[in-house]
């Protein structure tokens, strides 16, 4: 990702004129381990850790410092992005129609407030596979489900 200053900057120490250009590389920013809180000899950053967006404050220090941006911003950014998000979203739909997710007997939930309120730690969930339509069950409406069901954890 390429970008130019519109006013004069310093980065870590050495000045640079209005209109410079700099070129971005987002994939090293991504596994910059000491922007994300690791020791070099500690954790791999390119390793799957998906706990890494559950720690306080991580997700809004590497959002607002733009350390992960995988799909570029501004003007050059991803001209898929759009797109993606669409896939995202039929994803969505298509799990929330085929599955019946349910609260799990697991633990009790750890609530964090913030500008909403959010979980701690994740959610315990169940999910059962659904039929192809909804059945009315003793007065209340339920999905009638197939299969087994399974508890997994949101985070």
């Amino acid at each position: 990702m390429y970008s130019r200053t519109s006013v004069p900057v310093t980065v870590d120490g050495y000045d640079f004129p209005a209109e410079s250009s700099f070129a971005i590389h987002n994939m090293g920013m991504g596994r910059y381990a000491k922007e994300w809180g690791f020791k070099d000899d500690d954790i791999d950053p390119s390793a799957f850790r998906h706990e890494r967006w559950a720690e306080e404050g991580l997700y809004s220090r590497v959002t607002t410092h733009n350390v992960f941006n995988p799909l570029g911003g501004g003007q050059r950014r991803c001209p898929g992005i759009v797109l993606g998000q669409e896939e995202v979203r039929m994803v969505l739909a298509t799990i929330l129609t085929d599955y019946a997710f349910e609260a799990s007997e697991h633990h009790d939930m750890d609530f964090k407030a913030a500008l909403t309120l959010g979980s701690r730690y994740g959610a315990w969930v169940k999910v059962r596979k659904t039929s192809e339509y909804l059945k009315k069950c003793g007065g209340g409406s339920e999905y009638s489900s197939t299969g087994s069901t399974i508890n997994i954890l949101f985070p």
